[in-house]
């Protein structure tokens, strides 16, 4: 249960933002197609890790196996989200730069 609070309160926060990063710097038009590739991403990397998780851990393993296997497969998992969502906000930054000085160059 500690995991699932840790999960919520850690990874759950950045949907809102990383949904409004995608959707600004998309080409325009294709806003319905990245929302539904993040859907299927989404649910594939819920789906796999699961099925996963219930191949190695039963019901009938220590409750120190069963925290093992989450902290192995939650841990790298997040630090290397969370790797990829400080690089992303430069990338975003720049694009969001670039979006600006073209909007400024068809107002003049």
């Amino acid at each position: 249960m500690t995991f699932v609070v840790i999960e919520e309160f850690f990874a759950e926060g950045i949907v809102a933002p990383s949904l409004s990063m995608m959707t600004a710097t998309c080409p325009r038009g294709q806003d319905g197609n990245l929302m539904g590739l993040y859907m299927i991403i989404t649910s594939l990397a819920i789906l796999i890790p699961s099925y996963a998780m219930g191949t190695i851990v039963n019901e009938s393993d220590s409750p120190q196996k069963i925290m093992t296997v989450l902290t192995f497969s939650i841990v790298p998992c997040f630090l290397s989200a969370s790797i990829c969502y400080f690089i992303s906000g430069f990338d975003y930054a720049k694009r969001m730069t670039i979006m600006k000085e073209e909007r400024i160059q068809g107002l003049a």
